[in-house]
């Protein structure tokens, strides 16, 4: 018997729900790593953070949030890096 998408992924979202795995809004993670919700979406849509699109909306798993945020590099051009030879 065949499925339609939208049931697969209702039904993937209840099981991660019953996992008690806790899951975030676009708005939760907004919140937590202080960016504007367009600034998340745009990272969903990029790829860089995973994400499940559940009707409109989007479910973060908070541990999928927590690997992205962790490896997030700071804003600003990188330091400069002094060589030796200087006098």
């Amino acid at each position: 018997m065949f499925l339609d998408k939208d049931f697969e992924k209702k039904l993937k979202f209840i099981r991660m729900a019953v996992k008690k795995e806790k899951l975030l809004s676009v708005g939760d993670v907004s919140e937590q790593a202080d960016i504007s919700r367009q600034r998340v979406l745009q990272v969903i849509e990029a790829g860089d953070l995973k994400a499940e699109k559940v009707g409109r909306n989007y479910i973060v798993r908070q541990s999928d949030f927590d690997v992205w945020f962790n490896s997030r590099r700071e804003a600003g051009r990188p330091p400069k890096i002094k060589s030796g030879g200087q006098k």
